[in-house]
């Protein structure tokens, strides 16, 4: 059986809407490149979402049920993108589809291994961040037959030095999107939805984090901002045409014209939010954009 490894971090049949005769232009900000390319073949990564089974065994249950959720949720991103009203149960189909498109990323995996990390050197510090600890800490696990080796002075070195290295099981993440993902669909759905549609001979673009917040009044930085902080946009385009901005709690969906210059304000800001990939319909308006971006930023 041939199982799907090549696995898409931004779903091909969403990349689609951005393409031009077929074809998408890409950024890669690992290379530096600006190519043309299928949307079948873009923001590919093995395995992404596969994880490994008490046997060992590789599983691909995930990339399957995200696929289920891309057919569901393209119909209601088709209507809105034209104009036209979606149901509730395709509004519903949306906010999974969305929610994923913020948890199936490359950087919401770097978050939670970043936790993950925080949380195993507070562990560490906490059990050997002194000599005194590590020694109470290895007399412990000695008492229960487990001897860890060395000294107290060397356990103390080893994690005040920082020697380690923690490395977080794919599989940890993924239990994590899975988790939170349903808490930010149900999020998104009880929020006023506004589809703004562009112009003639403007368009839209996409990445491979295509959900960008921006704040609309000041925030305390030091504490970051999320989709519930009051007054964040968050903006999600829908096609080459369209794009879907969720603002605070409520139950609105509104269409309305935009110009030529919110589209670009929203179009850098996509960029910006893009991890490895930003996508356009054409190089000429990626050109456009990337040369704004700040040299090697990602947001």
């Amino acid at each position: 059986m041939n199982e799907p490894v090549k696995q898409h971090v931004a779903p091909s049949s969403y990349l689609e809407q951005f393409s031009r005769d077929g074809a998408i232009w890409v950024f890669d900000r690992t290379t530096g490149e600006i190519r043309p390319q299928p949307p079948k073949t873009s923001t590919i990564s093995r395995n992404f979402y596969t994880f490994i089974d008490n046997d060992g065994n590789n599983r691909y249950d995930i990339e399957k049920f995200l696929g289920n959720i891309e057919g569901n949720a393209k119909p209601a991103m088709g209507k809105l993108s034209s104009g036209a009203a979606i149901t509730a149960d395709e509004k519903e189909w949306l906010c999974w589809f969305l929610g994923f498109a913020v948890t199936r990323t490359v950087r919401f995996q770097r978050q939670v291994n970043g936790m993950h990390e925080q949380l195993a050197t507070l562990i560490g510090d906490e059990a050997f961040g002194t000599v005194e600890r590590a020694a109470e800490t290895m007399k412990a696990y000695a008492d229960i037959g487990n001897e860890l080796g060395g000294t107290p002075e060397e356990a103390a070195a080893f994690f005040s030095e920082r020697r380690f290295i923690v490395e977080v099981h794919r599989n940890a993440s993924l239990d994590s999107m899975m988790t939170v993902t349903d808490k930010i669909a149900h999020a998104f759905l009880n929020m006023d939805w506004i589809v703004w549609h562009a112009p003639r001979r403007t368009s839209f673009i996409t990445s491979d984090n295509p959900i960008a917040l921006v704040p609309t009044q000041p925030t305390n930085h030091l504490m970051g901002i999320g989709i519930n902080t009051p007054g964040v946009l968050k903006i999600f385009p829908l096609s080459l045409g369209a794009a879907l901005v969720m603002y605070d709690r409520g139950q609105s969906i509104d269409h309305r014209e935009t110009d030529q210059g919110a589209v670009r304000s929203m179009n850098f800001r996509l960029a910006l939010n893009g991890d490895r990939w930003v996508i356009a319909r054409d190089e000429a308006l990626l050109t456009s954009i990337v040369q704004r971006l700040p040299r090697g930023g990602r947001s």
